[in-house]
């Protein structure tokens, strides 16, 4: 059932696009079968399937940094306030800096390459990390820490044990959030400082004044989106629903 679902919205999106097509005309609008030709051509093309890998690459690569600065910095500030308000000032200037800025700085500084994308990634997604790793260690009772001081437990296990277990539906949410917003700000980065990936082939897409490759390169992205939220974060939200329910 969930399948026919799918299939219908899809073809109603698809109506409502060739509708469209033919009111607006080919020039701003291409139609559905247009965009598809152009998209058979592209795809036989190694350099097309080159750049998309190139996105998710990079995508990849920015959320693992991302989410592993936020684990190591996080979990010390959850666990000691003044660290949290040493640090805290430094993420907020950098979550409050729009991603503009960074694209800008960094082609003058590094000029076009894959160091912009990763980057804005990285300082996009790490200060909502860094929050929700720091939140869920300063959640978890004092109680349970100061049981593991009078018994000795040792450090690794009270991270595999106690802290691991405990912030986990704050991990996932963390990752939830990073895996739909990382293709987008990937996409974005790569559209005003790469010379490579999905983002670049929409830029000049668009200098061409190409519709349907702007079309095209904008169904990918959004197929890409898709099969995130449906095959990742879906399953991801669905068990961190369970684990919240266990834990009640």
């Amino acid at each position: 059932m969930a399948g026919l679902k799918y299939l219908f919205s899809l073809a109603a999106i698809i109506f409502l696009w060739a509708l469209l097509s033919l009111h607006f005309g080919e020039n701003l609008i291409p139609s559905p079968a247009s965009v598809g030709r152009e998209g058979i051509k592209l795809l036989s093309d190694k350099e097309s399937w080159g750049d998309i890998l190139i996105t998710i690459y990079r995508g990849v690569t920015g959320l693992i940094i991302s989410f592993a600065a936020g684990m190591i910095l996080g979990i010390p500030c959850g666990l000691n306030r003044k660290v949290m308000d040493i640090l805290s000032p430094l993420v907020i200037a950098a979550q409050g800096c729009p991603p503009i800025i960074w694209i800008s700085l960094l082609m003058v500084w590094v000029g076009m390459s894959s160091v912009i994308p990763v980057v804005v990634i990285i300082v996009s997604l790490f200060p909502v990390i860094f929050y929700n790793i720091a939140q869920g260690v300063a959640s978890l009772e004092d109680r349970l820490f100061s049981m593991a001081r009078i018994y000795r437990v040792d450090k690794v296990r009270i991270l595999k044990e106690i802290l691991l277990p405990g912030i986990m539906p704050y991990i996932l949410s963390s990752l939830s959030y990073s895996l739909s917003v990382a293709w987008k700000v990937t996409a974005t980065a790569e559209f005003l400082g790469s010379p490579a990936g999905i983002g670049s082939r929409l830029y000049w897409a668009y200098r061409y004044l190409d519709m349907p490759q702007i079309f095209f390169w904008a169904v990918v992205l959004i197929i890409i989106g898709f099969t995130i939220e449906m095959f990742v974060i879906q399953p991801v939200r669905e068990g961190n629903r369970n684990n919240m329910g266990g834990a009640v």
